[in-house]
């Protein structure tokens, strides 16, 4: 399994860290990059209609036309809101799939719809040749003031053909007003969502965009790629560029119930290694051992990560 060098992740967490600190840092929602029309935005989705709207209106303003989703058996409203989201932006490329496998075989599905994107896609004038991978709490989003720049920087890596994979870093992030010490809900858009980002990257973690023809193929979870991964001279750090993905894993109590009910019963059904997940094992066997009432101490913690 390939991993990024040590100097890799300590440059990234540092330029992070530095930027965070700085007066540069600003949610800029309001970048475009023309270069995304002909990417391929993936996503694997499961009762997430509190995030899907927004997910898909802020990716399609970034510069997405083409999405790929599955859905994985929701029974909440993730599915209307995709078709509303059709439906109002009419630009927008949907290809909606129902994935009724309920096992957790992530590298396994992202393999599929890479091959089906590789081949569904040559029919366009333009064919597919970047994908990027999201689940519905993550927003590749620009959070330098210079909004211009960052934009012209990341265009010129989508259009260089020495680059391989974009490499981009979590900004753990809450819904929460620090002021009234009140949880908070999305707004209409990023920019407009009173919300807590972490000061430092205490934790280094990445997704990957990875250029379709260079075939790499995702590891579970789409942090990096399964196998040799290419030399360093083709990764770009998207943070150097002024983007990251902010992360918003836990939200309410309620929607947090829900995604350690679905992940872990996801998990088992994919009869993976039980080290895979582990973070989420340890929560739902909390939620087993002292009750739904850890599940707000969980929630409350992952805000006091995201505040400090």
């Amino acid at each position: 399994m390939a991993e990024l060098s040590p100097q890799f992740v300590h440059n990234a967490t540092e330029c992070f860290n530095n930027l965070r600190s700085s007066d540069e840092w600003q949610i800029n929602d309001h970048v475009h990059l023309p270069e995304l029309e002909n990417a391929a935005f993936i996503m694997l989705v499961k009762n997430s209609d509190d995030t899907i709207r927004l997910s898909l209106e802020h990716h399609y303003n970034l510069g997405f036309r083409h999405f790929f989703i599955l859905d994985n058996n929701s029974t909440d409203k993730t599915a209307e809101q995709i078709f509303t989201f059709r439906t109002n932006f009419s630009a927008a490329k949907v290809c909606y799939i129902t994935d009724y496998e309920p096992g957790y075989v992530q590298a396994v599905k992202m393999k599929a719809v890479m091959d089906f994107i590789r081949t569904y896609t040559t029919i366009q004038e333009h064919p597919i040749d970047w994908v990027f991978f999201l689940d519905a709490d993550e927003f590749i989003t620009c959070c330098v003031k210079h909004g211009e720049a960052a934009a012209a920087s990341m265009g010129a890596m989508l259009r260089d053909p020495d680059v391989q994979i974009l490499v981009f870093n979590w900004a753990q992030s809450a819904l929460f007003d620090q002021q009234t010490q009140q949880i908070t809900r999305f707004g209409e858009k990023l920019s407009t969502t009173t919300m807590a980002v972490s000061r430092a990257m205490q934790v280094h973690v990445t997704k990957v965009a990875l250029r379709l023809s260079a075939n790499f193929l995702p590891q579970v979870g789409n942090h990096y790629v399964e196998g040799e991964g290419p030399s360093e001279d083709h990764v770009r750090s998207m943070i150097a560029a002024g983007f990251v993905m902010l992360h918003f894993p836990m939200r309410t109590v309620e929607q947090l119930r829900q995604k350690l009910d679905d992940g872990v019963k996801a998990l088992d059904a994919g009869r993976l290694d039980p080290a895979l997940g582990a973070h989420w094992r340890h929560y739902h066997n909390l939620v087993e051992k002292h009750g739904p009432d850890i599940l707000r101490q969980i929630l409350v913690e992952h805000i006091q990560g995201s505040v400090g």
